[in-house]
This record gives structure tokens, sequence and C-alpha cells, in this order.
């Protein structure tokens, strides 16, 4: 009997061996690409909102710091008179274009110095009741405070007709929806004086004012309406510190921009009236603030989310001259975005 022997068919165990191991090669740089993408575009993502909220910010602060100090056609100070009892008040005090307050720590270069410390100004520390007179709401520790004071630019009413005196009314455009009490600038090419409505009737146009002013003022003068802007960091509702802007008379403030940690300012000073900055002082060394000509504003942003498999974010960031921890238990991306600007009224 012939015996006939089968051919074996199939994989042999060490052949199945060598293609299992193949496979895990490959699964696995398909795996390590595949975390490298996820990484990069987590990376980029978050770069792309970082850089974002960082431009629209600097947009923000430098459009107000530009036109600080714009009182109307006259651009001199000393043309410049105020007829309020309460002229000196922070958010009033438009005779000083630029303000802000610096923030102190108690132990400089400690864990603790973004919690411990106390806001000054040029006359020393500034107590919590004086911050909540700055027409602020819970500042943020650890991040200074800017203030800008200028005209709005783009509502200018002419006058009518000459004035009879320092004492007369002001006639002007009618329907104009002024209030009783309401601040208001009136400024030539010669002087600009500030003052409170006294009553403002919407079917003629005409102005009452509360007090006689620093002239008679002639047709073609204008009126303005007066802005202070404070700029500081706050945590918003979702718990996330931004940046915010108070306005005057505002009934809240107004969150500017999400993920903003941190604001350092330093002011140009001009030194020896030039007009031009010398040095770059925090706000409790400036002696003079009619001397400040431009400002440096540097921002500390962060990501709204962790980037994917990243570590844990422990960094020194160099906001200005000051040194800022991430605090170490997230994985959020941050940047530092800084700035020059220009008091355009105030350079030469």
């Amino acid at each position: 009997m012939k015996i006939i022997l089968k051919q074996p068919r199939g994989l042999s165990l060490i052949e199945l061996l060598v293609a299992m191991t193949i496979t895990m090669i490959l699964l696995g740089g398909i795996y390590q690409v595949f975390i490298s993408s996820t990484n990069a575009y987590s990376r980029n993502e978050s770069l792309s909102r970082v850089q974002e909220n960082g431009r629209f910010a600097m947009h923000v602060i430098r459009e107000a710091v530009v036109g600080a100090g714009f009182l109307g056609c006259s651009q001199e100070p000393a043309n410049y008179t105020s007829i309020l009892s309460d002229e000196d008040d922070y958010h009033i005090n438009y005779a000083v274009p630029i303000q802000g307050l610096e923030w102190v720590p108690d132990n400089p270069g400690t864990a603790d110095e973004l919690i411990d410390g106390a806001w000054e100004d040029d006359g020393g520390v500034v107590d919590p009741a004086t911050i909540d007179e700055f027409n602020l709401t819970d500042p943020l520790t650890g991040s200074d405070i800017l203030t800008v004071r200028h005209v709005i630019t783009g509502q200018a009413f002419d006058l009518s007709a000459d004035m009879g005196g320092p004492s007369a009314n002001i006639s002007t455009e009618d329907d104009l929806g002024l209030q009783d009490d309401q601040l208001m600038l009136i400024a030539d090419c010669e002087a600009s004086t500030l003052f409170r409505v006294d009553h403002y009737d919407d079917a003629t146009g005409v102005v009452n004012p509360d007090g006689d002013l620093s002239k008679a003022y002639a047709e073609g003068a204008q009126l303005y309406l007066p802005r202070t802007s404070s700029f500081y960091i706050r945590t918003n509702s979702a718990g996330e510190p931004a940046l915010y802007r108070r306005v005057t008379d505002a009934a809240d403030p107004e969150e500017l921009v999400e993920g903003v940690e941190n604001m350092q300012v330093r002011y140009g000073v001009d030194t020896d009236g030039d007009r031009a900055a010398d040095d770059y002082d925090a706000a409790n060394d400036v002696s003079d603030w009619t001397d400040v000509v431009s400002v440096r504003i540097g921002l500390l942003l962060r990501s709204p989310n962790d980037m994917t498999h990243a570590e844990f974010n422990n960094s020194t960031y160099r906001v200005d001259d000051t040194d800022i921890d991430a605090p170490g238990d997230d994985r959020r991306f941050r940047m530092v975005m800084s700035t020059t600007i220009g008091l355009r009224n105030r350079l030469r």
C-alpha cells in the first residue's frame, strides 16, 4: 500500500511570532504618530487661542492709551480747567491722563508674593476702600492696575451759538439724551473746561452748566463726553482669570478677554521736558503723572484648557521685570506678550 504524506499548511509558531512582532512594531509606530499629531494639534490650538486673546487684549489697551489725555483741540494741559468740587477724585481727575497702581508683595520671591501684599501709588499703600472708589470690583492680587482718562472722540457736539458769558447756557444739538449731573467737557483750541450738567432740554438743545465755566465759548466749540477706563485682572464667573475694563458710570465691569493671568505695567517718564521717555518706572515710583509719555505693558496669558499629554507646567515666566511662577498643577500653555505704547497727546 502506497502511503501519501500531506504537505503541512498554515504558519509555523515561529512565523506567527515574527508576524505578531512586526505587527506590534507597526502599531506602536502608528500610535506614536497619532500621539505626536494629537500633541501638535493641541499645542497649535492652544498657541492660536492664546495669541488671538493676547492680540485682542493689547488692541483694546492700545486704543485707550494712545488717546489718553485728549481733551479737545487744545492739547496743552495748562489750558484745562475743572469746575467740579471733587475734581481730584480718581475717576474724574482728567488733569492726569494716565495713572496706575502697583502690586507690591510683602515677601518678594516667595510663593505667596501674588497673594500677600498691597497696591501702591506714588503716595504709598492704597487701602481696599479706596480701591472701591476707583470703580473696580474684586481685582486679582499680584497684578497691576492701569487707568486711562480722555474724552470720546467720536461723540463731539458743536455749539450752535456763542455763549453770552461764562455763566450763560450752552446751545448745542437737540435730542442728545444728556442726563442731569452728567459729566461734560467743553473745548476749543484755546481752552477746555470740565463741568456737570445741571439740566439739558432735549427739545431746544440748551445745556445749563452746574457753575461758571472758565470762559465764554464761541460757536464752533465742541462738547465731549469724558471717559475713564480702568484695566485690571479679575476672576470671571467660570473661575478663570480675565482682563476686565471698568468705564466711568458703568454699572458693572466688562470682561474683555479670558485667560489673562497677570498684567505688569511700567510708565515711561519724561524727566527732562523733551516729551520722550527717559525712565520706565512702577506706579509707586512715579512722582508726577503728568510726566508720563508712554506705557510698557506685559501680559501673561494661558490656554483655556490643558494640552493633551503635556507635562505639568511649573515654568517661571518673566512678565516685564517680574517673575511669575506657573502653579504647577495644570498642563496649560502659557505665553508672555509685551508692548510699549506712546501717549499721542504727550509725545513730541
